[in-house]
């Protein structure tokens, strides 16, 4: 796939003179890529940025742009997009062995349902605000996650840069996903997925080993493993991560009745929610999961596979841009 410049002059300039490659999800936010595009490539122009762009078919395309970008010499890669967009460019960043991977800045203007991530460093939400960001080129290191699954029977490996998380919340994913697939997407759709998946979802045997020692053993009903803090649309299901103090933020939560997981629900948007007797919280470098049952996974609300998980971090591994004033 060959990327299209915006300007076709720049087809005679030197690779060098190049600054960003742009990767953006046409379909991202209903269609809001595709149909926004014209406005933010006039902005960036404006700005000053000289850039190549193109446009993803299918998913997983972002790993491989932005993988060869990096390794054609360019340095600032910026997605137009939703978060599972940025998991994959932020995944063909670290999997790229021209550079290291915190050599690469990683930007986003976010077109997505959820942008999840933008909110851990109060990214704007506008897009003459976001190109003013990328112009300003203000970065910070983060760390980034690994995790290890079964897939069909064949061990893989993904990045997250956001939340990984495993039981009933890998099954919300999974049917949002699907949901997306059908042509229905947004906050509705989640919530619809949501509430579904409390009412059909089963807690699961499971054990969880952090950093050598057996966190829990039992009936599971959901777990998540934070790098940054939000997910699900503004979900605090892991509320005091950190994103570069080289430790995963775990939470667990044992098996319990669907109820009160209804009632408490308004309190994953805040965090209160890990209060409640049947919730943990911990901290480790390094999770392992195992299951005798179907125990799926997700990360960066991308449906991944399967139990036995590893969940590891790689410390300060990505250079990201966010604004000058922003908060960790």
């Amino acid at each position: 796939m060959q990327p299209k410049f915006f300007n076709l002059n720049l087809k005679h300039k030197l690779a060098e003179a190049v600054s960003h490659f742009i990767i953006i999800n046409p379909n991202s936010g209903r269609r809001k890529g595709k149909r926004d595009w014209p406005h933010i490539a006039t902005l960036l122009q404006d700005a000053g940025i000289v850039y190549e762009y193109t446009f993803t078919h299918a998913r997983l395309d972002a790993v491989t742009l932005a993988k060869q970008a990096v390794e054609r010499g360019i340095r600032n890669i910026i997605v137009i997009a939703g978060d599972g967009t940025l998991n994959e460019a932020a995944n063909g960043i670290l999997l790229q062995q021209a550079v290291p991977s915190n050599e690469v800045s990683l930007g986003m203007i976010p077109v997505g349902t959820g942008n999840d991530w933008g909110r851990m460093y109060q990214c704007p939400t506008t897009f003459e605000d976001c190109v003013n960001m990328i112009r300003d080129g203000h970065s910070i290191l983060q760390d980034a996650g690994v995790v290890i699954f079964s897939d069909a029977g064949i061990i893989e490996k993904r990045y997250f840069i956001n939340v990984a998380g495993i039981g009933c919340d890998a099954v919300v994913v999974k049917d949002t996903n699907r949901r997306k697939d059908e042509g229905g997407g947004g906050k509705i759709a989640y919530m619809l997925s949501l509430l579904r998946s409390i009412f059909k979802f089963s807690s699961l045997n499971a054990s969880i080993t952090a950093d050598g020692q057996q966190l829990f053993s039992g009936e599971l009903y959901s777990a998540n493993f934070g790098i940054c803090r939000y997910s699900g649309g503004g979900m605090m299901q892991v509320p005091h991560a950190i994103p570069d103090d080289g430790l995963l933020d775990i939470t667990i939560i044992r098996r319990v009745g669907k109820m009160k997981i209804i009632r408490n629900t308004p309190k994953l948007y805040d965090g209160t929610f890990t209060i409640m007797k049947e919730v943990s919280v911990h901290r480790a470098a390094s999770v392992t999961i195992h299951s005798n049952n179907d125990l799926l996974l997700e990360a960066d609300g991308e449906s991944l596979g399967t139990a036995p998980i590893e969940v590891s971090v790689l410390t300060k591994a990505l250079r990201i841009i966010v604004p000058l004033k922003s908060e960790k």
